[in-house]
């Protein structure tokens, strides 16, 4: 049986300095420009930039099927909206708005809506800390109570940064953090924090050898922020905002921190219970930001919310143009123009197999890097976020595509498709596709 990326996110879910040309700002009512095969240019590129699909080796025809299972399911009513972007070494072939981002007031979805990733956002973090193993502030096999003294014992000792970025610490905490979380006194008025939040799971620590087994953990990428904030020692939105937002002109991109509510139970709108004043963290582009809505008879979906500070499992907000660029990057091997965010290697090791995605139920062999899943098979590295946003790239072929819609619960067969047909559009192979060593057998 095999599962794309979506129903590996589904399962999870379950069972756990060059002038970059930016879209313009809102277009026109209606589907934006969709296939580029209208405009000359270079046929690789270290930066995103519009060009044509023929120049770049991606048959229109191909490609335009990939985006029609998208289209057909916003007019079949099965996704409120949808924005999808394709590229190959670096040349933008595809960029399409389609549907509503905020159905009740009709807003139509643009090509720069900003969306909430969820757990697209670990690919961000296990970036961040592989910047800071780049300077030598942190080492992959360093143990976590190096940094944080609470997991200086026999359940927490032995867990290493590797395992948290591999989802192999044995940790089996529920949720992002302990409930409730700690409230301010007098004493520590600034109460919660992520670093205090997190050092509470070091009394727990794990209940499975670290290292022997993988099961999804947002406490352990919220850990891998903390570790962040503490080896740079900067708040870990301002280091994503120093360090990757900004190098990489990713400038609709926010680590957001505002708890937000509900307007009712499922088949509802996601709406922040915050005006946008008190939204400081998306740069004053709260309007822009697309509400999300739930499938009908979908209960076993939750969609977590934001906490009061930026964390390490979810809560950073950003369009389909600028997470492309941080794909783009990991093609490019750490690099994005003049910026240099990641080294060569360090970007092999986080693509590469370091354990297998298994279940006892499902027939899955899917392999998990350092903050991406990896298919061994292609050298496709991959995320997904609550089943709502999805993104794929491959450095031998040098694709990538960003699917962003705002209705998780959708049927995960529509972006699995969508990322086969998005491949088998490639004209010209830009190189060889050899097999990883795999980590499921």
């Amino acid at each position: 049986m095999k599962i794309g990326l979506a129903g590996v996110f589904a399962l999870i879910t379950v069972i756990a300095s060059v002038a970059v040309m930016r879209p313009s700002a809102a277009g026109p009512p209606g589907p934006t420009v969709g296939v580029a095969d209208n405009a000359a240019t270079s046929r690789t590129s270290s930066v995103l930039q519009y060009g044509s699909a023929r120049d770049a080796g991606v048959d229109p025809a191909a490609l335009n099927s990939a985006i029609d299972l998208f289209r057909a399911s916003v007019a079949r009513g099965e996704i409120a909206g949808a924005v999808v972007l394709v590229a190959r070494n670096g040349v933008v072939v595809a960029h399409e708005a389609m549907g509503l981002r905020d159905v009740e007031a009709r807003r139509r979805m643009e090509k720069n809506t900003m969306f909430v990733m969820a757990s697209n956002s670990k690919p961000v973090t296990a970036a961040a800390t592989a910047i800071l193993v780049d300077r030598g502030k942190l080492a992959f096999d360093d143990p976590v109570s190096k940094f944080i003294p609470s997991f200086d014992n026999y359940r927490g000792g032995f867990i290493l940064i590797k395992h948290l970025l591999s989802h192999t610490s044995g940790m089996r905490i529920k949720g992002m953090f302990l409930d409730p979380m700690l409230g301010p006194t007098s004493a520590h008025p600034d109460e919660p924090t992520l670093q205090s939040e997190v050092a509470r799971f070091g009394a727990i620590g794990a209940t499975v050898v670290p290292g022997t087994s993988y099961s999804y953990s947002n406490a352990g990428y919220n850990t891998l922020g903390a570790l962040v904030e503490i080896a740079s020692g900067a708040s870990f939105d301002e280091f994503l905002q120093k360090e990757i937002f900004r190098p990489l002109s990713m400038a609709d991109t926010f680590a957001d921190r505002v708890r937000p509510g509900w307007t009712g139970g499922f088949n509802s709108m996601y709406v922040p219970d915050e005006p946008a004043r008190n939204r400081p963290a998306l740069g004053g582009k709260y309007d822009r930001l697309s509400r999300l809505y739930l499938i009908k008879d979908a209960p076993k979906l939750v969609y977590y919310g934001v906490t009061p500070f930026a964390r390490g499992s979810g809560g950073v907000v950003s369009t389909a143009w600028d997470y492309g660029a941080f794909f783009q990057m990991l093609i490019n091997g750490g690099s994005y123009g003049s910026a240099r965010i990641l080294k060569p290697e360090t970007v092999a090791e986080m693509t590469r197999p370091h354990t297998c995605i298994g279940s006892a139920s499902v027939d899955l062999k899917t392999d998990y890097g350092y903050g991406l899943v990896i298919d061994p098979a292609d050298g496709t590295f991959s995320h997904g976020g609550n089943g709502a946003t999805l993104s794929w790239g491959n450095a031998h072929t040098g694709l990538l595509a960003v699917a962003l819609t705002n209705t998780p619960g959708y049927s995960t067969a529509i972006s699995d498709q969508f990322w086969e047909r998005v491949k088998s559009a490639v004209e010209r192979p830009g190189g060889s596709s050899a097999e990883s060593p795999r980590r499921c057998k």
